[in-house]
């Protein structure tokens, strides 16, 4: 820390602004009507009548080279000190970023984002490196200090190249090793690991395979990649499935591989899905039959298809 005036200065700016307080104080007493008492009390005045004040004392106006500057140091001070409590006069000397945008008008290119994502690599970067702080202050606490003060010290490849050598694929996914494993590496299938990390922002994928060939554990492990990997929130995923024990075995599933984060994934069969789009119960229902089921089938079925040809 460098102090910029020496200290008979900053003692006399101090008491040039206290002085400034306490007229500015006793301007507002002065306006409150004669014997009011309490707190929480509201006074209205002006900058005008404020900056009279201040005037009116030509000690203090003889020694002030920048009045209004004073006027805004001194209440902001009996602001933070809770003598006063500038309401909405506040925004006037704290007013609110103002962005004004150019009228330029251009398509963004991919160069565009370039810092953006460079800025998002490095996040992951670093939680790969907080990580290996942790593992290694559980054995050696001197160790994971020497990564720390290496951290802040040497250049990104030197660091990376000291500390987590031949980890390039690693430090690119945005998940620990042990669930990079969990959910990919444990396929052992290299079909299905293409489906499950298939990275395409917009294309919808189409699965045919038969019985017993692992299509529930393929849409387990797609699921828990999108979470985890692809950082998606759970609440934003669905997944259907033909009856409930196959819904209940994919929360199973699902809970194994990413923990909590299951329980935001809804899962659901499709005649439930049928129920919540149009509002159906069941439950006072002693004996179902299966004219029920299909007759809300058609009903949360057949009007979403006649609205989407309207539009």
């Amino acid at each position: 820390m460098t102090l910029q005036r020496d200290w008979s200065k900053l003692d006399q700016i101090a008491r040039r602004r206290r002085v400034a307080a306490d007229r500015l104080l006793n301007h507002l007493l002065d306006d409150l009507p004669s014997g009011t008492r309490g707190t929480d009390i509201l006074v209205e005045t002006t900058l005008g009548k404020l900056m009279a004040a201040l005037e009116r004392d030509l000690l203090l106006k003889a020694e002030a080279k920048d009045p209004a500057k004073l006027l805004d140091r001194a209440l902001l001070w009996l602001h933070e000190q809770e003598i006063i409590r500038l309401n909405k006069g506040l925004a006037i000397f704290r007013s609110a970023m103002t962005i004004r945008l150019a009228q330029e008008k251009r398509n963004f290119l991919k160069a565009d984002f370039i810092p953006l994502k460079q800025h998002y690599d490095e996040q992951i970067v670093q939680i790969h490196v907080m990580v290996e702080y942790v593992q290694r202050g559980l054995s050696a606490m001197a160790e994971a200090l020497r990564l720390a003060m290496d951290y802040f010290k040497l250049q990104r490849a030197e660091f990376l190249s000291r500390w987590l050598p031949d980890r390039e694929k690693e430090l690119a996914r945005q998940t620990t090793p042990e669930s990079w494993r969990a959910i990919v590496e444990s396929l052992n299938n290299p079909t299905q690991q293409k489906i499950v990390t298939d990275d395409r922002d917009r294309a919808n994928v189409l699965i045919l395979a038969g019985p017993g060939s692992g299509k529930t554990r393929v849409l387990v492990h797609r699921i828990a990649y999108l979470v985890r990997v692809g950082r998606e929130n759970p609440r934003g995923v669905l997944a259907l499935a033909y009856n409930r024990h196959a819904a209940v075995e994919i929360r199973r599933r699902l809970t194994d591989l990413i923990g909590d984060d299951a329980k935001g994934v809804t899962v659901l069969t499709c005649h439930a899905l049928a129920m919540r789009l149009v509002g159906a119960s069941f439950a006072e229902r002693a004996v179902m039959d299966e004219d029920a089921f299909r007759a809300v089938l058609r009903q949360a079925a057949v009007p979403s298809f006649r609205r989407f040809a309207w539009k």
